[in-house]
């Protein structure tokens, strides 16, 4: 990793508990600020290893939310509208006979040389 990208990063971890610590005002939060921006200043080895551990952290909580998000959606909003749908129609397949063991329509007309030219 770049020592740029992990100064960035660094300041962008100074930089949260500061707004924070603004915001609600608490006080302790501006030692955890210093702390950050002491590390980025003084420790190389300090600030790939902490904009590392974050990136990683990241990473992971990206591929898990992907999946959680997922999840909710399929189970929240696909499940119901496939059971509403199941509910509502009668037959969305034409399947006149439930014994039937396929869904092939014989047609009873012959193909002409229109039907080969535009088939759709």
């Amino acid at each position: 990793m770049e020592r740029a990208k992990a100064l960035d990063t660094l300041l962008v971890l100074a930089l949260v508990p500061l707004l924070i610590g603004f915001w609600y005002k608490i006080e302790w939060l501006s030692l955890v600020t210093i702390a950050f921006l002491l590390v980025a200043l003084l420790s190389h080895k300090g600030t790939i290893f902490i904009a590392k551990t974050w990136l990683s952290f990241g990473h992971y909580l990206g591929i898990l939310m992907n999946f959680m998000i997922l999840f909710l959606v399929f189970y929240l909003v696909l499940t119901p509208l496939a059971i509403l749908q199941r509910l509502l129609s009668k037959n969305p397949i034409k399947k006149e006979n439930g014994h039937k063991v396929s869904f092939y329509v014989l047609q009873q007309r012959c193909i002409e040389e229109k039907d080969i030219e535009r088939p759709w």
